[in-house]
Protein backbone atom coordinates (compact mmCIF):
# COMPACT_ATOMS: atom_id res chain seq x y z
CA UNK A 1 0.00 0.00 0.00
CA UNK A 2 2.61 2.68 0.88
CA UNK A 3 4.62 1.76 -2.59
CA UNK A 4 1.28 2.44 -4.38
CA UNK A 5 0.50 6.25 -2.54
CA UNK A 6 4.47 6.69 -3.56
CA UNK A 7 3.82 5.70 -7.15
CA UNK A 8 0.71 8.10 -6.92
CA UNK A 9 2.26 11.11 -5.61
CA UNK A 10 4.86 10.72 -8.11
CA UNK A 11 2.31 10.58 -11.05
CA UNK A 12 0.39 13.36 -9.91
CA UNK A 13 4.00 15.39 -9.53
CA UNK A 14 5.02 14.27 -13.15
CA UNK A 15 1.50 15.65 -14.12
CA UNK A 16 1.64 18.82 -12.58
CA UNK A 17 5.07 18.82 -13.76
CA UNK A 18 3.96 18.56 -17.29
CA UNK A 19 0.87 20.99 -17.18
CA UNK A 20 3.77 24.00 -17.00
CA UNK A 21 4.84 25.07 -20.34
CA UNK A 22 8.32 25.15 -20.77
CA UNK A 23 9.38 28.54 -21.04
CA UNK A 24 12.20 29.65 -24.11
CA UNK A 25 14.46 31.81 -23.51
CA UNK A 26 13.76 35.31 -24.43
CA UNK A 27 15.57 38.50 -25.10
CA UNK A 28 14.62 42.53 -24.43
CA UNK A 29 17.56 43.43 -26.45
CA UNK A 30 16.68 44.73 -30.40
CA UNK A 31 18.15 42.77 -32.93
CA UNK A 32 21.37 43.27 -34.25
CA UNK A 33 24.33 42.29 -36.76
CA UNK A 34 28.02 42.49 -36.79
CA UNK A 35 30.63 41.11 -39.15
CA UNK A 36 34.05 40.31 -38.93
CA UNK A 37 34.98 42.58 -42.41
CA UNK A 38 32.96 45.30 -43.37
CA UNK A 39 35.11 45.95 -46.59
CA UNK A 40 35.66 42.77 -48.32
CA UNK A 41 36.77 41.30 -52.83
CA UNK A 42 35.02 38.77 -54.15
CA UNK A 43 35.65 35.37 -53.01
CA UNK A 44 36.66 36.44 -49.29
CA UNK A 45 34.06 34.82 -46.63
CA UNK A 46 32.56 36.79 -44.01
CA UNK A 47 31.52 35.65 -40.68
CA UNK A 48 28.15 37.31 -39.37
CA UNK A 49 26.74 36.98 -36.22
CA UNK A 50 23.40 38.34 -34.53
CA UNK A 51 21.96 39.17 -31.48
CA UNK A 52 19.14 39.56 -29.44
CA UNK A 53 17.09 38.30 -32.08
CA UNK A 54 13.63 35.93 -31.55
CA UNK A 55 14.75 32.96 -30.40
CA UNK A 56 14.20 29.84 -32.38
CA UNK A 57 13.24 31.34 -35.56
CA UNK A 58 14.64 31.30 -38.96
CA UNK A 59 16.93 33.97 -40.89
CA UNK A 60 17.77 34.40 -44.30
CA UNK A 61 20.84 35.97 -44.39
CA UNK A 62 22.25 38.11 -47.90
CA UNK A 63 24.77 40.27 -49.41
CA UNK A 64 22.76 42.79 -51.77
CA UNK A 65 23.16 45.59 -53.53
CA UNK A 66 21.16 48.89 -54.57
CA UNK A 67 20.88 49.07 -50.50
CA UNK A 68 18.35 46.12 -50.75
CA UNK A 69 15.52 49.04 -51.25
CA UNK A 70 13.70 46.19 -53.80
CA UNK A 71 13.94 43.37 -51.08
CA UNK A 72 15.39 39.96 -52.50
CA UNK A 73 14.92 40.88 -55.79
CA UNK A 74 18.28 43.13 -55.03
CA UNK A 75 20.34 40.37 -53.81
CA UNK A 76 22.62 37.72 -53.92
CA UNK A 77 20.22 34.28 -53.36
CA UNK A 78 23.07 32.16 -54.86
CA UNK A 79 25.04 32.55 -51.83
CA UNK A 80 22.48 33.33 -49.32
CA UNK A 81 22.08 31.12 -46.37
CA UNK A 82 19.18 30.30 -44.09
CA UNK A 83 20.07 29.68 -40.14
CA UNK A 84 18.04 28.76 -37.13
CA UNK A 85 18.18 31.74 -34.53
CA UNK A 86 19.25 29.54 -31.22
CA UNK A 87 16.72 29.53 -27.96
CA UNK A 88 19.15 32.52 -26.57
CA UNK A 89 18.60 34.82 -29.88
CA UNK A 90 21.89 34.45 -31.15
CA UNK A 91 22.95 33.25 -34.63
CA UNK A 92 25.73 32.96 -36.94
CA UNK A 93 26.92 32.35 -40.75
CA UNK A 94 29.43 32.32 -42.73
CA UNK A 95 29.14 34.24 -46.31
CA UNK A 96 30.40 33.78 -49.93
CA UNK A 97 31.40 37.47 -51.32
CA UNK A 98 29.77 37.30 -54.70
CA UNK A 99 28.26 39.97 -57.03
CA UNK A 100 24.48 40.48 -56.00
CA UNK A 101 22.30 40.99 -59.03
CA UNK A 102 22.41 44.89 -59.32
CA UNK A 103 25.51 47.39 -58.23
CA UNK A 104 25.99 48.65 -55.01
CA UNK A 105 26.00 50.40 -52.34
CA UNK A 106 26.02 46.54 -50.99
CA UNK A 107 24.57 45.54 -48.08
CA UNK A 108 24.26 42.28 -46.19
CA UNK A 109 20.37 41.53 -45.20
CA UNK A 110 19.24 39.64 -42.51
CA UNK A 111 15.29 38.84 -42.60
CA UNK A 112 13.52 36.64 -40.08
CA UNK A 113 10.87 34.32 -41.99
CA UNK A 114 8.87 33.69 -38.61
CA UNK A 115 9.12 37.11 -36.97
CA UNK A 116 8.87 40.80 -38.15
CA UNK A 117 12.55 41.45 -38.05
CA UNK A 118 15.03 42.85 -40.35
CA UNK A 119 18.03 44.16 -40.12
CA UNK A 120 21.05 45.18 -42.41
CA UNK A 121 24.78 46.85 -42.37
CA UNK A 122 26.47 48.15 -44.75
CA UNK A 123 29.49 46.38 -46.85
CA UNK A 124 31.92 47.58 -49.41
CA UNK A 125 32.67 45.16 -52.17
CA UNK A 126 36.15 46.20 -53.93
CA UNK A 127 35.78 46.11 -57.68
CA UNK A 128 32.34 46.04 -57.65
CA UNK A 129 30.37 48.66 -59.87
CA UNK A 130 28.34 51.80 -57.58
CA UNK A 131 25.66 53.53 -58.35
CA UNK A 132 25.29 56.90 -56.87
CA UNK A 133 22.10 58.29 -55.03
CA UNK A 134 21.10 59.77 -57.92
CA UNK A 135 20.90 56.28 -59.77
CA UNK A 136 19.76 53.94 -56.98
CA UNK A 137 16.33 53.06 -58.29
CA UNK A 138 13.22 51.71 -56.27
CA UNK A 139 10.70 48.99 -58.96
CA UNK A 140 7.13 50.05 -57.84
CA UNK A 141 5.62 47.32 -56.61
CA UNK A 142 2.15 46.55 -57.42
CA UNK A 143 -0.30 46.22 -54.74
CA UNK A 144 0.34 42.51 -54.41
CA UNK A 145 -1.41 41.91 -50.70
CA UNK A 146 -2.76 38.84 -48.85
CA UNK A 147 -4.29 38.45 -45.64
CA UNK A 148 -5.03 35.42 -43.46
CA UNK A 149 -8.63 35.77 -41.62
CA UNK A 150 -10.51 33.33 -39.38
CA UNK A 151 -8.01 30.86 -38.24
CA UNK A 152 -8.85 28.77 -35.73
CA UNK A 153 -7.70 25.30 -34.38
CA UNK A 154 -10.99 22.66 -34.26
CA UNK A 155 -11.45 18.73 -33.12
CA UNK A 156 -10.78 17.15 -30.28
CA UNK A 157 -9.77 13.02 -28.92
CA UNK A 158 -9.97 10.91 -29.83
CA UNK A 159 -10.54 9.24 -26.79
CA UNK A 160 -7.55 7.31 -26.51
CA UNK A 161 -5.52 10.74 -26.77
CA UNK A 162 -6.93 11.10 -22.93
CA UNK A 163 -4.78 7.70 -22.25
CA UNK A 164 -1.65 9.89 -23.09
CA UNK A 165 -1.83 9.16 -27.23
CA UNK A 166 -1.43 11.54 -29.91
CA UNK A 167 -4.33 14.07 -30.07
CA UNK A 168 -5.18 14.83 -33.80
CA UNK A 169 -6.39 18.81 -34.86
CA UNK A 170 -7.55 20.25 -37.48
CA UNK A 171 -5.76 23.70 -38.53
CA UNK A 172 -8.43 26.22 -40.49
CA UNK A 173 -8.07 29.16 -41.94
CA UNK A 174 -8.52 31.57 -44.62
CA UNK A 175 -6.13 33.29 -47.10
CA UNK A 176 -7.82 36.64 -48.77
CA UNK A 177 -6.11 38.19 -51.48
CA UNK A 178 -7.13 42.12 -50.59
CA UNK A 179 -4.62 43.65 -53.58
CA UNK A 180 -5.51 44.44 -57.06
CA UNK A 181 -3.46 41.96 -58.74
CA UNK A 182 -3.57 37.69 -59.01
CA UNK A 183 -1.04 35.91 -56.61
CA UNK A 184 0.11 33.20 -57.92
CA UNK A 185 1.63 30.42 -56.24
CA UNK A 186 2.59 31.60 -52.85
CA UNK A 187 3.64 29.35 -50.40
CA UNK A 188 3.02 29.29 -46.43
CA UNK A 189 4.97 27.58 -43.98
CA UNK A 190 2.95 25.93 -40.80
CA UNK A 191 4.95 24.85 -37.11
CA UNK A 192 2.95 23.54 -34.36
CA UNK A 193 4.82 23.32 -31.03
CA UNK A 194 4.44 25.36 -27.36
CA UNK A 195 5.87 28.73 -26.62
CA UNK A 196 5.92 31.84 -29.07
CA UNK A 197 7.88 30.39 -31.46
CA UNK A 198 7.00 26.53 -32.05
CA UNK A 199 9.15 25.05 -34.15
CA UNK A 200 7.32 21.71 -34.89
CA UNK A 201 7.17 20.89 -38.77
CA UNK A 202 3.55 20.78 -40.17
CA UNK A 203 3.36 19.93 -44.10
CA UNK A 204 1.53 22.81 -45.26
CA UNK A 205 -0.96 23.10 -48.39
CA UNK A 206 -0.73 24.79 -51.99
CA UNK A 207 -2.43 28.01 -52.05
CA UNK A 208 -2.66 28.20 -55.60
CA UNK A 209 -3.99 30.73 -57.37
CA UNK A 210 -5.90 33.55 -55.65
CA UNK A 211 -7.89 36.57 -57.88
CA UNK A 212 -8.10 39.90 -56.36
CA UNK A 213 -11.26 39.80 -54.08
CA UNK A 214 -10.97 36.19 -53.72
CA UNK A 215 -10.99 33.77 -50.50
CA UNK A 216 -10.04 30.37 -49.99
CA UNK A 217 -10.45 28.30 -47.29
CA UNK A 218 -7.93 25.74 -45.77
CA UNK A 219 -8.29 22.87 -43.16
CA UNK A 220 -4.89 20.93 -42.01
CA UNK A 221 -4.44 17.91 -40.21
CA UNK A 222 -1.99 18.24 -37.42
CA UNK A 223 -0.94 15.92 -34.55
CA UNK A 224 0.16 16.70 -30.67
CA UNK A 225 2.78 14.51 -29.78
CA UNK A 226 2.53 11.38 -27.48
CA UNK A 227 1.56 13.10 -23.52
CA UNK A 228 0.69 16.33 -24.81
CA UNK A 229 -0.45 18.67 -21.76
CA UNK A 230 -1.01 21.87 -21.57
CA UNK A 231 -1.39 24.84 -24.48
CA UNK A 232 0.19 24.23 -27.83
CA UNK A 233 0.16 26.81 -31.04
CA UNK A 234 0.16 26.72 -34.48
CA UNK A 235 1.66 29.44 -36.38
CA UNK A 236 1.57 30.17 -40.24
CA UNK A 237 3.34 32.83 -42.18
CA UNK A 238 3.51 33.48 -46.21
CA UNK A 239 6.66 35.32 -46.85
CA UNK A 240 6.93 37.37 -49.47
CA UNK A 241 4.76 40.58 -49.32
CA UNK A 242 5.37 44.11 -47.88
CA UNK A 243 3.11 43.88 -44.98
CA UNK A 244 3.86 40.47 -42.68
CA UNK A 245 0.77 37.94 -43.27
CA UNK A 246 0.68 35.69 -40.34
CA UNK A 247 -1.28 33.83 -38.10
CA UNK A 248 -1.52 32.08 -34.92
CA UNK A 249 -4.13 29.98 -32.96
CA UNK A 250 -4.10 27.67 -29.95
CA UNK A 251 -5.57 24.65 -28.43
CA UNK A 252 -4.89 22.64 -25.06
CA UNK A 253 -4.72 18.90 -24.44
CA UNK A 254 -4.79 17.40 -20.63
CA UNK A 255 -4.70 13.50 -20.65
CA UNK A 256 -7.26 13.12 -17.72
CA UNK A 257 -7.52 9.35 -17.84
CA UNK A 258 -3.80 9.25 -17.27
CA UNK A 259 -4.04 11.99 -14.85
CA UNK A 260 -6.73 10.99 -12.94
CA UNK A 261 -5.65 6.86 -13.17
CA UNK A 262 -3.52 7.13 -9.71
CA UNK A 263 -6.67 8.79 -7.94
CA UNK A 264 -8.78 5.66 -9.70
CA UNK A 265 -6.75 3.08 -8.21
CA UNK A 266 -6.59 4.59 -4.47
CA UNK A 267 -10.40 4.70 -4.58
CA UNK A 268 -10.67 1.15 -6.01
CA UNK A 269 -8.12 -0.10 -3.19
CA UNK A 270 -10.34 1.84 -0.69
CA UNK A 271 -13.56 -0.05 -1.58
CA UNK A 272 -12.33 -2.94 -1.85
CA UNK A 273 -10.46 -3.03 1.65
CA UNK A 274 -14.16 -1.34 2.70
CA UNK A 275 -15.89 -4.32 1.35
CA UNK A 276 -13.46 -7.15 2.52
CA UNK A 277 -14.04 -5.77 6.32
CA UNK A 278 -18.00 -5.66 5.91
CA UNK A 279 -18.13 -8.88 4.57
CA UNK A 280 -15.78 -10.40 7.74
CA UNK A 281 -18.05 -8.27 9.78
CA UNK A 282 -21.47 -9.82 8.28
CA UNK A 283 -20.36 -13.11 7.26
CA UNK A 284 -22.68 -15.52 9.12
CA UNK A 285 -20.84 -18.11 11.64
CA UNK A 286 -21.17 -21.73 10.04
CA UNK A 287 -22.94 -24.45 12.51
CA UNK A 288 -21.10 -26.42 13.95
CA UNK A 289 -21.38 -30.41 12.60
CA UNK A 290 -22.72 -32.70 15.13
CA UNK A 291 -20.29 -34.61 16.63
CA UNK A 292 -20.64 -38.10 17.81
CA UNK A 293 -19.86 -38.34 21.34
CA UNK A 294 -17.19 -41.07 22.40
CA UNK A 295 -18.88 -44.36 22.72
CA UNK A 296 -20.59 -44.61 26.39
CA UNK A 297 -21.85 -48.57 27.27
CA UNK A 298 -25.79 -48.29 28.03
CA UNK A 299 -26.48 -49.55 31.66
CA UNK A 300 -26.67 -53.03 33.03
CA UNK A 301 -29.90 -52.91 33.75
CA UNK A 302 -31.05 -53.07 30.11
CA UNK A 303 -31.85 -56.32 30.17
CA UNK A 304 -34.33 -58.60 28.36
CA UNK A 305 -37.70 -59.51 29.84
CA UNK A 306 -40.32 -61.91 28.24
CA UNK A 307 -43.50 -61.34 29.33
CA UNK A 308 -46.01 -64.26 30.29
CA UNK A 309 -46.80 -66.32 27.72
CA UNK A 310 -50.54 -67.01 26.73
CA UNK A 311 -51.55 -70.49 24.54
CA UNK A 312 -54.87 -70.42 22.95
CA UNK A 313 -57.40 -73.13 23.73
CA UNK A 314 -56.53 -74.93 20.74
CA UNK A 315 -53.01 -74.44 21.99
CA UNK A 316 -51.13 -73.01 19.00
CA UNK A 317 -49.19 -70.55 19.46
CA UNK A 318 -50.05 -66.82 18.67
CA UNK A 319 -47.88 -63.76 18.12
CA UNK A 320 -47.57 -62.24 21.05
CA UNK A 321 -45.11 -59.10 21.65
CA UNK A 322 -41.93 -59.73 24.14
CA UNK A 323 -40.78 -56.20 24.96
CA UNK A 324 -36.80 -55.66 25.51
CA UNK A 325 -36.13 -53.83 28.40
CA UNK A 326 -39.45 -52.09 28.27
CA UNK A 327 -39.72 -50.54 31.81
CA UNK A 328 -35.99 -51.88 33.27
CA UNK A 329 -34.32 -48.46 33.03
CA UNK A 330 -34.40 -45.48 31.11
CA UNK A 331 -31.43 -45.44 28.64
CA UNK A 332 -28.95 -42.15 29.65
CA UNK A 333 -27.92 -39.63 27.33
CA UNK A 334 -24.88 -41.13 24.59
CA UNK A 335 -23.75 -37.78 23.98
CA UNK A 336 -24.00 -34.84 25.92
CA UNK A 337 -27.21 -32.02 24.90
CA UNK A 338 -29.67 -32.27 22.64
CA UNK A 339 -28.50 -34.95 20.22
CA UNK A 340 -28.00 -36.93 23.44
CA UNK A 341 -31.60 -36.95 24.63
CA UNK A 342 -32.40 -37.91 20.96
CA UNK A 343 -30.45 -40.87 20.76
CA UNK A 344 -31.56 -42.29 24.48
CA UNK A 345 -35.13 -41.60 23.03
CA UNK A 346 -34.57 -43.40 20.09
CA UNK A 347 -33.25 -46.65 21.50
CA UNK A 348 -35.99 -46.80 24.08
CA UNK A 349 -38.38 -45.96 21.23
CA UNK A 350 -36.76 -49.20 19.09
CA UNK A 351 -36.86 -51.23 21.94
CA UNK A 352 -40.23 -50.82 22.37
CA UNK A 353 -41.31 -51.83 19.52
CA UNK A 354 -38.93 -55.44 19.25
CA UNK A 355 -41.69 -58.60 19.23
CA UNK A 356 -40.58 -62.30 18.75
CA UNK A 357 -43.11 -65.26 18.16
CA UNK A 358 -44.33 -66.64 21.31
CA UNK A 359 -42.85 -69.77 21.90
CA UNK A 360 -39.79 -68.32 22.39
CA UNK A 361 -39.42 -68.32 25.67
CA UNK A 362 -35.82 -67.75 25.74
CA UNK A 363 -34.54 -66.05 22.28
CA UNK A 364 -31.55 -67.69 20.99
CA UNK A 365 -28.20 -66.05 20.40
CA UNK A 366 -28.98 -65.58 16.82
CA UNK A 367 -32.41 -63.97 17.52
CA UNK A 368 -30.96 -61.62 20.12
CA UNK A 369 -27.96 -60.62 17.86
CA UNK A 370 -30.78 -59.53 15.02
CA UNK A 371 -32.66 -57.20 17.87
CA UNK A 372 -29.46 -55.64 18.57
CA UNK A 373 -28.56 -54.92 15.42
CA UNK A 374 -32.78 -53.81 14.23
CA UNK A 375 -32.31 -51.74 17.47
CA UNK A 376 -29.69 -50.11 16.44
CA UNK A 377 -29.92 -49.30 12.93
CA UNK A 378 -33.70 -48.00 13.91
CA UNK A 379 -32.45 -45.43 16.42
CA UNK A 380 -29.65 -44.50 14.24
CA UNK A 381 -31.59 -43.52 11.19
CA UNK A 382 -33.93 -42.05 13.43
CA UNK A 383 -31.40 -39.69 14.88
CA UNK A 384 -29.62 -39.25 11.23
CA UNK A 385 -33.06 -37.72 10.04
CA UNK A 386 -33.69 -35.35 12.85
CA UNK A 387 -30.53 -33.77 13.20
CA UNK A 388 -29.44 -34.17 9.53
CA UNK A 389 -26.37 -36.24 9.75
CA UNK A 390 -24.48 -37.39 7.19
CA UNK A 391 -24.29 -41.09 5.91
CA UNK A 392 -20.71 -41.35 7.40
CA UNK A 393 -22.51 -39.71 10.68
CA UNK A 394 -25.58 -42.26 10.66
CA UNK A 395 -23.27 -44.99 10.03
CA UNK A 396 -20.99 -44.27 12.58
CA UNK A 397 -23.76 -43.80 15.45
CA UNK A 398 -25.16 -47.20 14.28
CA UNK A 399 -21.46 -48.48 15.02
CA UNK A 400 -21.29 -46.99 19.16
CA UNK A 401 -24.85 -48.29 19.92
CA UNK A 402 -24.36 -51.43 18.48
CA UNK A 403 -21.15 -52.25 20.46
CA UNK A 404 -22.55 -50.23 23.82
CA UNK A 405 -25.76 -52.29 23.08
CA UNK A 406 -23.92 -55.50 22.75
CA UNK A 407 -21.71 -54.94 25.57
CA UNK A 408 -24.99 -54.11 28.61
CA UNK A 409 -27.19 -57.07 27.25
CA UNK A 410 -23.45 -59.28 26.90
CA UNK A 411 -24.38 -60.89 23.62
CA UNK A 412 -21.58 -62.07 21.03
CA UNK A 413 -22.30 -59.90 18.27
CA UNK A 414 -19.97 -58.40 15.60
CA UNK A 415 -18.91 -55.00 16.50
CA UNK A 416 -18.48 -53.56 12.88
CA UNK A 417 -21.11 -51.07 11.31
CA UNK A 418 -23.72 -53.13 9.67
CA UNK A 419 -23.71 -50.50 6.48
CA UNK A 420 -19.94 -51.35 5.65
Amino acid sequence: MRRLISLMGLACVVSVALLVPSASAQTDTEPRLTSSLTTADFGDQIAVRGEGWTANTVINVMICGNDALNGTSDCDIVNGRVIGVSNRGTFGVSLAVGQPPVPCPCVVRAESQTAPELFTFALTINGAPELSADEQFQVPVPDRQLAISNARIDGNGPWYSYFGAPAKRKVVFTVDNIGDVTVRNASISLSIGKGPNPKGFVAAPDIGEIKPGESRTFAVDVELPVLAIGTYGVQGNIPGFADPVRFRTETSQVPWALTALPLLILGQVALLTMRNRLRRKLAPVPAPIPAIAPRRALPAAVIIDLDELETSQSGTPERERVTVGAAAATPPELVPGEIGESISRAVRDALDETSIRVGDSEPDQPTLVRIIRNVSRVAALRVGVQHSLTTHQVDHLEAEILESLTETIGAAAPTQPVGS
